[in-house]
């Protein structure tokens, strides 16, 4: 087990490697500096991977190291990039060239000794959905594609069958429900944002059920509005009450 690794650009003597170690008294080792000279990197190796100090004075690279930490999390560094990190509980984050997530590989609570669940993570051009549409991040697995915008806000979500097939989409805007389609169905929501900061208030109210050619309206979780346009002889066009009483309707003769 390593603890408090440190990098000097100069060979330290036995004195100064005593001095750094004892502070002086022998009990203690938090001495940043011995005899006036500064590591050019220090890993305190606490349980934070990112407790990590280079020095101003010099650029350090660590080319190819395996780093355990404390709390089990294992860095691998290859050519100088972090390239997997793999947390006690099994599960493996892969970064591609840019050190971004490429992929994450869970462990399978309901089959342990089973397969680990793989997600994927896409950016740019290949954020792309059914439709064609580019995101800037998209996060994938075998039951969803999640698709994020230039807030890091989730604007999309696509659930899938089991042949990966596209069965349910519900779409957000500004991070807000909006919109659901399944099937034939549709339904669209009126959203709002009030306030700021503390008190601001986010605001979804189902506004409209569309099933093929045919239209629901609602308010106050009541319809009040039904066109329908694929029954002969003609389009029907009710409005209705807040009991569903109808008030008004239109018939047009084909």
């Amino acid at each position: 087990m390593l603890d408090d690794v440190r990098i000097y650009n100069q060979v330290l003597t036995a004195e100064e490697i005593s001095e750094l170690y004892n502070n002086g008294d022998g009990t203690e080792k938090h001495a940043f500096n011995v005899s006036g000279r500064t590591p050019i990197a220090h890993w305190t190796m606490n349980d934070n991977a990112a407790d990590t100090v280079v020095s101003s004075e010099a650029e350090v690279t660590l080319t190819n190291a395996d780093i355990t930490y404390p709390d089990g999390t294992i860095q691998e560094v290859h050519n100088g990039k972090v390239t997997k990190i793999t947390k006690p509980d099994g599960t493996e984050f892969h970064y591609d060239a840019e050190e971004r997530i490429e992929y994450v590989m869970y462990p399978n609570l309901d089959d342990p000794d089973g397969p680990k669940i793989r997600v994927d993570y896409l950016y740019g051009d290949e954020a792309k959905d059914a439709e064609g549409n580019v995101f800037k991040t998209a996060v994938n697995d075998s039951e969803k594609n999640c698709y994020y915008d230039e807030n890091d806000r989730l604007a999309k979500v696509e659930f899938k069958n089991e042949a990966g097939e596209i069965i349910k989409t519900i779409e957000y805007t500004d991070g807000i429900l909006s919109k659901v389609t399944e099937g034939d169905y549709i339904y669209t929501y009126n959203t709002s944002i009030t306030g700021e900061g503390e008190t601001t208030e986010y605001k979804t109210e189902l506004f409209e059920i569309s099933y093929g050619d045919n239209r629901y309206f609602i308010e106050d979780n009541n319809i009040v509005q039904i066109k329908l346009s694929d029954y002969a002889p003609g389009i029907y066009n009710l409005k209705l009450k807040t009991k569903g009483e109808i008030i008004n309707q239109r018939i047009i003769i084909r």
